[in-house]
Order: C-alpha cells, then structure tokens, then sequence
C-alpha cells in the first residue's frame, strides 16, 4: 500500500473519533494534504479530545502548525480556551513550544485566559519566564488583570523562575552537545564528562531583560519564598549569576540574610558554586550590612561546609578555605548529621581540600560513624574515581587510627527501586550514595568499585582482612545465593560481575584484584551454605568459562584453601565425561597448591 492508499483509507474513516485520530496523525507527520481533507469531512468534530484531554488544537500546536492552528480557530466546535486533563491550555502549550506567532493568534481570541493556571498553578507567564522567551513575556505583560506575582505549586513566582532560567544546565530551549570523556572511565561520581551548551545568540541579555521587566512591577516582591525557602537571590546565587546578585541587592525588599527552610543563606549557596563568579558573589554578599561570614544554617553548618561540600571550584578553593578560617570559622564545627567541613570534603570527592584541612589541625575521628555505619574510609572508597591523593588521605587516615575492617550496616536494597540513598539531601552539597546492599569492610569496596590495586594494598598491608565475611542484602541475590552470608571473594564476584554468568573476558578484567586478594590470603572455602569462591569458578567452568578456575589454579597456595574442599568437588566431578576439563583442573590445582602428587 502506497502512501496515496494510505492517505485515503484514514480520510474514509468513519466516525469523529477515526477522524481525528487520523487528524492527529497527519499532523506528526506532516502530510498536509490529508489534513486539509480530514478538515473538509462533514461529520469532522475537531473538538474530540484524546485520552490526555487534548484536542487536534493542542496537537496543531505542539507541532507549531500556524496554518492549521489558524484553520482550526475558524472552526465553530473549537474553543481555545479548553485546557487538557493536567489543566494546561492550548495558550500555555504554545509559550512551552516558544512559539511567538502562536501565542499571538491565541490572545486574540476571546476565550484564551491568559490568567488561567494548570494543575500545578502554572501560569503562561510562569512557562514564559522559566523558558526565557523576553517577546512572549512582553506579550502577556500587556493583558490586562494578568497575575505577574502569584506563586505556582511550588512557590515559584514568574521572577524566580526568570532567575533560574539563566542557568544554562537547566535551561530548556538550550541543546546538550554531549562532549565524550576521552578516556571513557565511566566514573559516577566525578563530572569527568562534560556537557556543553549551544546558548542562543542574545540570550543572557533577554533573560536579563526579563527580570528587569518583572522588577518594575509594583505587585512584585523580589524577597518571596518558594516551597524551600528559597527567594531569588538563594537562586541567583546557587547559579553563581553575578549580574543578578547585584541586581537584586539593590532592592529595599531583598535580604541579604534571608533564610531557605534549613537556614541556608545566599552566602552559603554562593560558597557552593564552582564558577569563577561564585567567590565575586561572596564577596558583594559580604559588603552587605549585617552579612557574617560565620552565620551557620539550620543544621550547623558554616559557610567551610558549602565551599568543600560542593563541585570542584574554577578558582583556588584552598586560599578562600584559609582565608574562611583567619575570619573566625570553626575547622571542627558539627553539623546535625555529624558531619565537619573535613568529611564534607570527603563526601564531595575533594581529596586535596580533605589533605588541606587534615594539614591545617581538621579532627577526622569527630564522628567516626556515619549513615548505615559507614567509615570514612567506606565513604571514600564510594567514589569510583582513581586518584593518588585519594590513596595518600586513606594512609593518613590509617595513620590516625582509624578501624580498618569495620562492617557497614546495609538495609535491604531493591535495585528495582534504586533510588539514591545520600547521608544528608542539602541543596548544593554532594553527598555519595552510600547504599551498597552488603554488609561489608572497605576492603570490598576498594576491591568492586573502582580495582585500585594500590588502595587495596594500603588496606591489606593495614592488616584489613581479606577473608571477612560479607552479608548479601540485595534482594536480586536473595533466595538465589543458597544464603546470605558469602565468603569474601564470593562477595567480590557478587559486586563486579553480571549475577552468575561472567564471561571469560569480564573474569580477566578483574585477575589482577583476586590474584592479589589471593597473595594475601583470601579463602576459597567457605563454611556455610552457600557456595564457596571454588566451587563458583566450577560452575563458571561448567558454562564453558574457565578464566576463573586458572586464575585461582595460578594464585592460591596452601594457605587459601583446604584440602578437603578440593577433593570434595574433584569426587563430584569425577564421575561426569562431559565434565571431566574441569576434574582434570581440579586435580591439576591440588597437585599445584597443595603440593600433593
């Protein structure tokens, strides 16, 4: 059937509800022809709605047809202002797509409401702002009774949301050119990938151009709250825009104490930027009368806690921190989840701040445990980036006295609901996700999350054991394990590999971490119920991949395993032909590690 057949067979449809579904498809893929004939049936009704509540209007509209739009106004069923199921109406669709032309043929008819606000209290002007469109903005400032001040759902006015619209990682109408780490480490918890945006050109001064307009309303309030407390300044200075900061700051009704709902203030969100501009902020903020730089917030925290706890600043980070501590901040201030600037560093992946505050008299051992009874050095060993001040922190650490082989206390973990588990949710302060789904010893970590051989050598030569047990709380392994309770290298093989079908290839990217846990001792038996690490490359070796059983052939001595347990699975697989590579394996690796002939 050619594309002719097909226009005429939807155009023959009978019923509103074909026709308009056919409507609908003409419109997603652009056959104007078939739409023109749809609009001449007798019986077309271009009010149906879909099951969104969305009329063929709301669907001219998404795709920016001003010509059908135009035909469908016409039309004596279709009322433009008819908003979907979710409340939008077709006027806020057409500000959400940035269409100027659209918004302008719908303020022209009598039923558009330019006032009228969606589910979630959204208004046109609301979209208008938080997408930057300065022509539509200025479009809807000039319908009368319009609400420019009125909060939406979540206490944004159309002025905070101007605010934020200037912050180009969140801006909609900005494209993401996504620019390949070269190295491809696919590390979580580091940016090492970084996003470009292609800015239109003009933008920034639109979007000031926007504020500026909103400011010169009388009903506005430049000092209001969102639901987090948050005025628009918090968010110009979260977004490290300077311009804006010092335009706000010359308004009688904006505080530069102001409060989020924990007690951040500006200054506290300015510390947290990364961009050049953050440190110009924070000092404007500072020139402001009744500005301390050593406020804290609700939990405690002090302006230290902001500069380690966010993104790795543009600016020499060490020299504020200095200069933060001559002015009378305290090095060891706790916050409420016990947390210092010195484990907010560790907590952001800062090492060299971490380095710095240790240097300067920082208490690591203030608090000792933190969320699910992580250590620092389980913190630490989260973050799945390779670093040699990453290593030197662990032995300074270790020099201080820390416990090496300390148990996390994990609950539960359903990776069908993973959602990120941090020690505290604060606005701008990283925090790693600290849920693993084992009870385990740093040791694990270091040896499934990132195969730093060298942190595992500091562990170990710490005298870390390499045979700790670890208890599987991740609900994809239980009942499927024959138990909990594994031994530690089946806990290795747990973490690194897809459940119970490793490759050969995925077994030799990991040899280098097992060999070393072998050469100091790791045990290949295990006296519970589930399988021991032996009897796992076995059942690797039934599937055909062998990589594992040599690698443990190779590696182990005496010391690893007993000569019972092996003989135990040479007896099992004795008697099995279609087995016996991995018997011939068996008896070689008895002869081998265990020096008997």
């Amino acid at each position: 059937m050619n594309d002719r057949e097909i226009i005429d067979l939807l155009v023959k449809l009978h019923g509103s509800r074909h026709a308009a579904d056919a409507l609908r498809y003409a419109l997603k893929w652009n056959e104007p022809e078939l739409v023109n004939r749809l609009l001449e049936r007798s019986d077309m009704d271009a009010s149906v709605p879909d099951s969104d509540g969305q009329t063929p209007l709301f669907w001219a509209i998404q795709y920016k047809r001003v010509d059908i739009v135009t035909l469908l106004l016409k039309r004596q069923e279709v009322d433009p202002g008819t908003p979907d199921r979710d409340g939008l109406t077709p006027l806020q669709v057409a500000v959400g797509v940035r269409s100027l032309p659209l918004v302008g043929l719908l303020l022209q008819c009598e039923e558009t409401n330019a006032r009228r606000t969606d589910a979630g209290k959204s208004s046109a002007l609301h979209i208008a702002a938080a997408r930057g469109e300065l022509q539509i903005v200025n479009l809807l400032l000039e319908q009368n009774g319009l609400e420019v001040a009125s909060p939406d759902s979540t206490g944004n006015t159309p002025l905070q949301w101007a605010v934020r619209s200037r912050d180009k990682k969140y801006h909609p109408s900005l494209v993401t050119i996504y620019d390949d780490d070269e190295n491809n480490d696919d590390d979580e918890d580091e940016d090492d990938d970084s996003d470009t945006f292609d800015e239109p050109p003009g933008y920034r001064e639109e979007s000031l151009d926007i504020i500026k307009r909103l400011l010169a309303r009388q009903e506005v309030n430049a000092g209001g709250h969102d639901q987090d407390g948050l005025t628009p300044l918090h968010h110009a200075c979260l977004i490290a825009d300077y311009e804006v900061v010092a335009l706000l700051l010359q308004r009688q009704d904006v505080d530069p104490k102001a409060r989020g709902i924990t007690g951040q203030t500006p200054l506290h969100l300015a510390a947290s930027n990364h961009q050049l501009s953050a440190k110009r902020i924070m000092n404007l903020l500072l020139e402001q009368p009744g500005v301390e730089i050593t406020e804290v917030d609700h939990d405690g925290r002090t302006v230290l806690h902001y500069l380690c706890g966010g993104y790795e600043k543009e600016f020499p980070v060490l020299d504020l921190i200095e200069t933060v501590l001559q002015a009378g901040v305290p090095l060891d201030q706790e916050s409420a989840t016990g947390l210092t600037a010195f484990h907010q560093a560790i907590c952001s992946g800062h090492w060299s701040v971490a380095l710095f505050l240790l240097d300067h008299g920082a208490d690591p051992m203030v608090s000792k445990r933190f969320k699910y009874n992580n250590s620092l050095l389980h913190i630490i060993l989260k973050h799945a980036n390779r670093d040699d001040v990453k290593s030197e922190l662990i032995e300074r650490l270790i020099e201080r006295g820390i416990e090496v082989d300390t148990y996390t206390d994990s609950p539960v973990f359903d990776p069908r609901f993973n959602e990120d588990d941090k020690i505290e949710k604060v606005i701008d302060i990283r925090s790693p996700d600290i849920l693993v789904g084992t009870y385990c010893t740093p040791l694990l970590l270091a040896a499934m999350r990132e195969y730093s051989l060298n942190n595992m050598k500091i562990l170990l030569d710490a005298g870390a054991d390499p045979s700790a047990l670890v208890i599987i709380r991740d609900v994809e392994f239980e009942g499927k394990t024959n138990g909990n309770r594994q031994a530690f290298l089946s806990g290795v093989f747990r973490h690194i590999w897809e459940p119970f079908s490793p490759g050969d290839s995925e077994i030799l990217e990991h040899a280098e971490p097992i060999e070393l846990l072998l050469d100091f001792g790791s045990r290949l038996d295990f006296d519970g119920p589930a399988d021991s690490p032996l009897q796992e490359a076995c059942k690797a070796a039934e599937k055909g991949h062998f990589a594992l059983l040599k690698i443990l052939r190779e590696s182990s001595k005496a010391r690893n395993v007993s000569e019972s347990h092996v003989d135990k699975f040479i007896s099992a697989y004795k008697d099995k032909p279609e087995y016996s590579q991995i018997c011939q394996m068996l008896e070689s690796f008895k002869q081998k590690v265990l020096f008997i002939d």
